[in-house]
């Protein structure tokens, strides 16, 4: 039941027409826009769709839900991202032929646990690499 409901709700983000209206804040700025967990949740619902589109089940993510004021964005999130836009781009570049797909090289840096503060570039460049991403239709 959990897995149809996140379906619809990717099939509806999906319908929407302009790519950048499928965010709460389009531009995330730095110094600005405060990190939510709603970033987050965004992101790990566009990620799945993605994941849908080009063939590969769904990922389990750490703390499922995250609830906005409540919960503490972790560097385990930003890894789980990380790592599932990385599936992702090797993925599609297999569906193209490539013969050694590589995943993105991300810029905005390493992140330690209880050290490093969850920026602006974090998110944006992981929405960066997710809307790039386009699997080709496969024949079924």
């Amino acid at each position: 039941m959990f897995q149809i409901l996140l379906f619809l709700i990717f099939v509806s983000l999906n319908s929407l027409a302009d790519e950048k209206s499928k965010w709460t804040d389009s531009k995330i700025v730095p110094r600005k826009t405060q990190i939510k967990a709603v970033h987050i949740t965004e992101l790990r619902a566009m990620i799945d769709l993605k994941r849908f589109e080009c063939g590969i089940n769904f990922s389990g993510w750490e703390d499922t839900f995250l609830a906005p004021r409540l919960s503490t964005i972790k560097k385990v999130h930003l890894d789980q991202l990380r790592q599932a836009v990385t599936e992702l781009s090797i993925k599609e570049q297999e569906l193209r032929g490539l013969t050694y797909p590589r995943g993105p090289q991300f810029q905005s840096g390493n992140i330690e646990a209880k050290k490093t503060l969850i920026r602006a570039e974090h998110i944006n460049e992981l929405r960066d690499l997710v809307e790039k991403i386009n699997c080709p239709k496969t024949k079924k």
